[in-house]
């Protein structure tokens, strides 16, 4: 009798202890672990890693990843994707799962949150679900009184850090213990996290009508809107004057600034001797000022080279040839410039802005400018000019510079490899250059980085304009076939 109540005490006691293994009540941090304790710290890593949804953080459920936060700055850095940087990414999943310690975040873990101490910096990992990751560093607050009263020091760690999951209203916090991540979370010049200029506008010193260009990185909104803005509270004016959606986080948009110019949404906008600035709008709150602008007083002054459009355009769709006025010879006589077979034009019509005024009084009589843009019908895909997919070729009218009316007007992003002509067109005199022009980022190769165009330019006697025809020369390909299409659409002798 007194053996069998001693063995059913001692089964009592096994099954007790099995249950107090087990409760995940009894987890605790592994550092407050006693390092004999092998088999109940084994336990603890089991119950913690079934509490955290790692199952949630799989590369192809993810939109980007970035860094943000930090000290204000005109900076930010890149964004990781999936379809460009799988191994990157992957890297940094694996760097996390690899934790051996990963636990719900006590009260004190996370009592730092209220203030964040400092500048600290996040990795935020945006899924395509809408919910969001964090790894943010862990930080220990201390807080004395001193003679210009309470001072706050923050101590970082540097064996754990903190990952916020939010989805939704939901949002769950877990501590987790690793050097190797923890030194990558904190690490200030991560090479996997460059930093971009969140904007920049080229020329910095552009004159009234000159075209400008404005570019990014970094940018992981869904869309860019490009402003003019004044600096009075009271009287606050802003338009957007384009819109742009990010490839990667890049984005580039040029445009010409007038004091006559039409808002993205239509209005005709005239500014008069005031001082604006163009700057961007990332997403629905963020805005950047940029570079000053101040219209001239006068419409005299406020003439820009380009002619300026007003209106949308009336727009005609597949065309043979190209029909414009040849300003270049007495009676504005109409010329067909023809295209070969499979290609075709859109043409764009505007009416001229009632402030631009022709030099040659033979023009003045002229009220309205047309643009082409050309495609091969046959070969669609092979043609990127100046980054719009498709588009084969421009036929259009281009301002030249007033201090230097003999230079070419050049497109941003390229340079002259060669001048393949010289000498007489349909239009006038003219030159054909092969131009050796920047692919934009998204489409860039290790083997390719520029591609040709084929580019003439006719001047236009007596006034600030010259013809222009552009015509990409597709990557792989020789830039012989495409010079003598050029010279056949011109008459070039």
């Amino acid at each position: 009798m007194k053996i069998r109540i001693i063995l059913v005490a001692f089964i009592i006691v096994i099954s007790l202890s099995g249950c107090f293994q087990e409760n995940p009540k009894a987890t605790q941090n592994v550092s407050a672990i006693s390092a004999g304790n092998v088999a109940k710290e084994t336990a603890i890593v089991k119950s913690t890693q079934e509490a955290f949804p790692l199952d949630k953080l799989k590369e192809s459920d993810i939109e980007w990843i970035t860094k943000k936060g930090g000290l204000p700055s005109d900076k930010k850095w890149v964004a990781l994707y999936p379809e460009k940087d799988e191994e990157k990414i992957v890297k940094i999943i694996n760097l996390i799962k690899s934790c051996s310690e990963i636990n719900k975040s006590t009260k004190d873990d996370l009592d730092y949150l209220n203030t964040r101490h400092g500048y600290p910096v996040d990795i935020v990992f945006r899924m395509k679900d809408g919910s969001q990751f964090s790894l943010m560093s862990a930080m220990k607050l201390t807080t004395k009184k001193g003679s210009n009263g309470t001072e706050t020091t923050g101590t970082t760690f540097k064996d754990h850090f903190l990952l916020a999951y939010e989805k939704g209203n939901s949002k769950e916090y877990y501590t987790i213990y690793s050097n190797a991540a923890t030194a990558y979370v904190l690490d200030p010049s991560n090479p996997d996290f460059p930093r971009v200029d969140i904007y920049t506008i080229t020329p910095k010193d552009f004159k009234y009508g000159d075209r400008i260009s404005v570019s990014g990185g970094g940018c992981t909104e869904k869309e860019v809107n490009i402003i003019l803005s004044n600096d009075n509270n009271a009287k606050k004016e802003e338009y957007v004057i384009g819109k742009v959606k990010p490839v990667y986080g890049e984005w580039h948009w040029e445009g010409i600034i007038r004091n006559n110019i039409k808002t993205y949404d239509g209005k005709d906008i005239h500014f008069k001797n005031k001082k604006y600035y163009i700057g961007i709008q990332l997403g629905e709150s963020r805005r950047e000022s940029g570079i000053p602008i101040v219209f001239p007083e006068s419409d005299a002054a406020s003439r820009d080279s380009n002619v300026s459009k007003t209106i949308e355009p009336q727009v005609v769709n597949n065309l043979k040839s190209i029909e414009i006025i040849n300003m270049n010879s007495e009676s504005n006589s109409k010329v067909d410039l023809e295209l070969p077979e499979n290609w075709y034009a859109n043409e764009y019509i505007y009416d001229i802005a009632p402030e631009f005024q022709f030099n040659a009084e033979k023009n003045k009589k002229i009220k309205k400018t047309v643009s082409f843009n050309v495609y091969n019908g046959k070969y669609v895909n092979k043609f990127n000019l100046y980054g719009d997919k498709g588009l084969a070729g421009i036929f259009e009218m281009l301002g030249r510079s007033r201090e230097e009316p003999k230079r070419v007007s050049f497109p941003n992003h390229s340079m002259v490899k060669s001048k393949v002509f010289s000498g007489k067109t349909i239009l006038g005199q003219g030159e054909i250059f092969i131009l050796d022009c920047d692919l934009p980022r998204e489409l860039r190769a290790d083997k390719n980085t520029t591609y040709d165009v084929v580019y003439a330019w006719i001047p236009i006697e007596n006034e600030d304009l010259g013809y222009n025809l552009a015509v990409s020369v597709p990557l792989g390909e020789k830039d012989d076939d495409y010079i003598k299409m050029v010279k056949k659409m011109l008459e070039a002798k």
